[in-house]
This record gives C-alpha cells, structure tokens and sequence, in this order.
C-alpha cells in the first residue's frame, strides 16, 4: 500500500508540474500517462519500478471508471502502452583494474588465512556458503595439481563437485595451511572457531574498501567466470561444471554483454 501511495504521489507531482495546474483526475488522459513512463525512463528509474507505477496507474483509473470520475474508454487507452522492458545483462563482475587494486591491497595487507579467503573464491568461484562450509579434508593440494571438494549439502541444488585449483591459489592456500596446521574441521578459523558467512564476507569487503572496490563474495564468483570464458573460447558447458550450475542456461547469463562493456564498445562512437 505504501508502494502505490508513493507512485500516486510520484505521478500526481509530476503531472502537476508538466501541465503547469493543478492535478485533475477527471482530466486525466493516455498521452499524460505515456510521457509519464518515458520521463521515469529517462530518469533511469527501474524498469520493475516504472511497470508496477503503471499497474497501479490502470487500476486506479478502472476504479475511477467505474465511479463514473473520468470518461469511458481511457483504461484501455492504457493498457495499449508498452510496458518497459528490463534490459538483461551479464551479473557485475570486477574490471581488470578493479582485480588488480583488490589482489594488490590483499596481497600487500592481508594475513595469510584473508589472502586464502579471497584467493581461493575468486580463483574457484565458489559460493559464500561453500566457502563458509570447506574443511581441511575437503582440499588436496600438491606441487603440480589442487583439487577442492564442494559438498553437495552446501552447493546450491544440492550438486557436489570437484574444482581444480589453480596454481596461484594453490600457492597461496599452501602459505595458509603452513600456518593453519593440520587439525581437522573447517579449512578457515578465526580466533573464536570456524569462521561463518558474515566473517567471510567481512574479510572480502574489507581489503574492497582499502582499495576502493565495491566487491562481494558474490563479485569474486562473478568475476571467476568471466575470466573463465574468456581463457576458454566461451567454455559454458565447462563453466557450469565448476560453478556447480545444474542447467547452463543459467550458466548463459555470464555470455551476456556487461554494462561496462557497452559503455566502452559506445564511448567512441561518432556520427
């Protein structure tokens, strides 16, 4: 109710000042509630924001139809108005330079259990709660080769799986294990005992803010499978395998084109 109170405010505002009167909903017409929608869409207002400000909009006009408020025929007149459509993009991953910044700011600052943190969700994209869930027996490292092990009780869906470690991170886990030691249980503690989601979280946006990256768990996850792609000629069958997907077509949505790689393919385009 709150919702459709603003949009109600919202439009009768925006109304007001365009007709340059007061609002009269007796006076209301198609054309006003059409130059309505492309004004919020040039205010680069969500598409989910602007289309339930619309519904509204037609209900209240039906109800005001009814009450014999304004003339016959204008509900249709708006529901003829397309509704806006949410551009589908690709999930936000971190930029080269964003990359960069992070793994320097972890790489000068952090401790070795923090590096293995962010090192191995972004070098594996594991999930937060994957990562959160990992115990010592779940990695196999060695010289040439890393193996870590996601339960299924864990991965989303249910889906177990195996994902190799690269060796930059099975560098960087072996650092850590060296000061971890070899006491079964959780493969990350903290001084207080395994660290949880909200721990693991804090560490990855901590050494974000120090290098002045917006950045997630989830970003690291992003980001892995980006760069995934494109050192394997657009691999999404082998993508969806290691990030634990039961159906590529949720894997697809990283071969969308991103936000920032339309802003640069447009930043020098000419007429």
């Amino acid at each position: 109710m709150a919702a459709y109170l603003a949009d109600w405010r919202k439009f009768s505002r925006w109304s007001a000042a365009a007709n340059g009167e007061p609002f009269d909903v007796s006076r209301l017409v198609a054309r006003e509630v059409a130059e309505f929608r492309a004004a919020e869409s040039a205010r680069e207002q969500k598409a989910a924001t602007i289309n339930r400000c619309m519904a509204f909009l037609i209900e209240y006009t039906r109800w005001a139809e009814e009450r014999g408020d304004i003339r016959a025929g204008l509900v249709r007149e708006l529901q003829r108005i397309p509704r806006v459509v949410q551009q589908q993009l690709a999930p936000r991953g971190l930029t080269r330079v964003e990359l960069r910044r992070l793994l320097k700011e972890v790489d000068v600052r952090a401790s070795a259990r923090d590096k293995a943190v962010v090192y191995l969700a972004l070098y594996c994209g594991l999930r937060l709660g994957e990562v959160t869930h990992l115990r010592l027996e779940d990695v196999m490292l060695s010289e040439r080769k890393g193996l870590v092990s996601v339960g299924g009780q864990w991965a989303k869906g249910g889906k177990a799986r195996v994902v190799p470690i690269p060796a930059t991170a099975r560098k960087v886990l072996t650092d850590y294990l060296a000061v971890r030691g070899d006491a079964p249980g959780e493969l990350f503690l903290g001084e207080r005992g395994p660290l949880g989601r909200n721990g693991i979280t804090r560490i990855v946006t901590k050494y974000g803010a120090a290098a002045g990256v917006k950045v997630s768990p989830h970003t690291l996850r992003h980001s892995f499978a980006f760069r995934y792609l494109a050192f394997s000629n657009n691999d999404l069958v082998g993508l969806a395998d290691l990030m634990g997907h039961s159906n590529v077509n949720t894997t697809r949505h990283y071969a969308r084109r991103r936000l920032e790689d339309l802003e640069q393919a447009l930043e020098g385009m000419d007429f």
